[in-house]
C-alpha cells in the first residue's frame, strides 16, 4: 500500500526467503476484504461447516461463505510478490542490530548481504512487524508480550471424514481454549491445542490423537502473542513514527488466537496512518473493537467451568445458528445485540463470570496459570 502511493519502501527481513516452514492456517472471508481473493494456490482448501463438542453437547454452524484453508509459505510468497510489482525492495537474510534516533529521522544498522557487511539504513518511518520478540518493540521500551504456545499436528483425516467440516472440543479438563481438528484436504487435516504450558504440550496433544483415533504424520507449533489493550504500539518523534503491526502489535483474538486476519487489518491501519497522517489509533478503531469484544469474552470464558459450555452450545438454537452463520470471527463487535437478541440467555451466561474467580484447568476455582512473558517465534492460526 505504501509502495503504491509512491513511497520509497525497504522490508528487511532476517530468513533468506519467505517460504519455510511450511503450515496451514484457517482464516475467514474477512482476509479477502484486505488483500482481495486468494489464489488457488493459497487458499488450497474450504471449510463449510464448523462442529462444537463439549461433553454430552453438540452444535454444528454451517459457514456462509465458507471460511478459508491458507497456505503460509504460499501466502507469504504471494504478498512479497505483490510488495515487490508495487515498488517495493526486500532485502533477504539481512538482520537488524540497531535503531537510533537522529537530527534526520530514524538510523538503522543492518548486517546483510553476501559478505555480511554491516551498513545504516535512514528513514522517516519504521514499521515493526518482527513477530511476537519484536525488536523494535524492545527498542521502544513496549511491554513485553504475554504469549501462549500452540502445539498440533498434521493428521489423516478418519475414513469417511467430511472434508468440508471443521470440529471443536471444549474440554475445561484439558485446555482453557480448546481442541480442533481443521481439514486441509480431503485426506489431510490438522490436529491441535493451545496448552497451559510448554512442558504438557505434546502429551496432551498426544493423548488427544489417541482419544480420536488420529494418525500423526508431523508436529508443529508456534508461539502466539495474546492482546493487550494497553500496551503501546505507537510513537511520534517529531515528523518521525514508529508503528507495530501483526504479531509485534499482538493483533490477535485471544479467543481462537487467530492473527491473520487481525495482523493483515492492522498492518493496513499503519499503510493508511502514514499515508494520511492520521492517527494510528484512529485508523484502528475498528480492529480493536473487534479485539476488545474478543478480551471480553476471553475473560469470561477463563471463568467457566464445564458445565458453562455445555450450556453455551445447547444455547444454540435456530436464530443464533443462523446468525453466526452469515458473521464471521473476525466480524462479531457489530453483531452483539443481534446476538442478544437471538439467544437472550447468552447475557446471563456472560453475567455469571462477573461473579465467578478463574478457573484452573480442573473446573475448581483457583490461582491463575502462568502465562509466559515474550517469546522467542511467531506465529498465528
Amino acid at each position: 500500500m505504501l509502495a503504491a502511493e509512491g513511497r520509497d519502501v525497504i522490508v528487511v527481513e532476517r530468513k533468506p526467503d519467505f517460504g519455510a516452514p511450511a503450515r496451514t492456517w484457517i482464516v475467514t472471508p474477512a482476509l479477502d476484504d484486505h488483500l482481495g481473493r486468494l489464489p488457488p494456490h493459497v487458499a488450497i482448501h474450504t471449510t463449510d461447516t464448523i462442529e462444537m463438542f463439549a461433553g454430552r453437547a453438540r452444535a454444528s454452524v454451517p459457514l456462509h461463505p465458507p471460511d478459508r484453508i491458507v497456505e503460509r509459505s504460499a501466502l507469504l510468497l504471494w504478498l512479497a510478490d505483490r510488495a515487490r510489482a508495487a515498488g517495493t525492495e526486500i532485502r533477504l537474510s539481512t538482520d537488524v542490530r540497531g535503531i537510533r534516533r537522529t537530527a534526520e529521522g530514524l538510523e538503522v544498522t543492518v548486517t546483510g548481504g553476501v559478505q555480511g557487511r554491516e551498513y545504516r539504513l535512514r528513514t522517516r518511518h519504521l514499521i515493526g512487524a518482527d513477530g511476537t520478540r519484536s525488536t523494535v518493540a524492545e527498542h521502544f521500551g513496549a511491554r513485553p508480550q504475554k504469549v501462549v504456545p500452540i502445539v498440533q499436528a498434521k493428521v489423516e483425516l478418519p475414513a469417511g471424514y467430511a472434508p468440508g467440516v471443521t470440529r471443536v472440543w471444549f474440554d475445561r479438563e484439558g485446555t482453557r481454549f480448546f481442541y480442533w481438528l481443521i481439514p486441509e484436504s480431503d485426506s489431510v487435516g490438522v490436529a491441535g491445542l493451545v496448552p497451559e504450558s510448554t512442558r504438557t504440550a505434546r502429551p496432551d496433544l498426544d493423548r488427544f490423537l489417541d482419544r480420536h483415533g488420529l494418525r500423526l504424520l508431523e508436529y508443529q507449533g508456534a508461539v502466539i502473542p495474546l492482546h493487550q489493550p494497553t500496551r503501546r504500539i505507537a510513537w511520534r518523534f517529531g515528523d518521525n513514527r514508529v508503528l507495530l503491526v501483526g504479531d509485534a502489535a499482538a493483533h490477535v483474538k485471544v479467543t481462537t488466537v487467530g492473527g491473520v486476519v487481525s495482523g493483515v487489518w492492522g498492518a493496513a491501519a499503519a499503510a493508511r496512518a502514514l499515508i494520511r497522517g492520521s492517527s494510528y489509533s484512529r485508523e484502528l478503531w475498528g480492529l480493536h473493537r473487534e479485539l476488545w469484544l474478543h478480551d471480553l469474552m476471553r475473560w469470561s470464558m477463563d471463568r467457566a467451568d464445564q458445565e458453562a459450555y455445555v450450556r453455551m452450545l445447547e444455547m444454540m438454537n435456530k436464530p443464533l445458528t443462523r446468525l453466526l452463520s452469515r458473521r464471521n470471527r473476525d466480524s462479531m463487535a457489530g453483531a452483539v445485540w443481534q446476538l442478544m437478541r437471538a439467544q437472550p440467555g447468552i447475557l446471563g451466561l456472560g453475567l455469571r463470570s462477573v461473579f465467578t474467580p478463574y478457573r484452573a484447568l480442573d473446573g475448581r476455582p483457583g490461582a491463575r496459570a502462568r502465562v509466559v512473558s515474550t517469546g522467542s517465534a511467531s506465529g498465528s492460526l
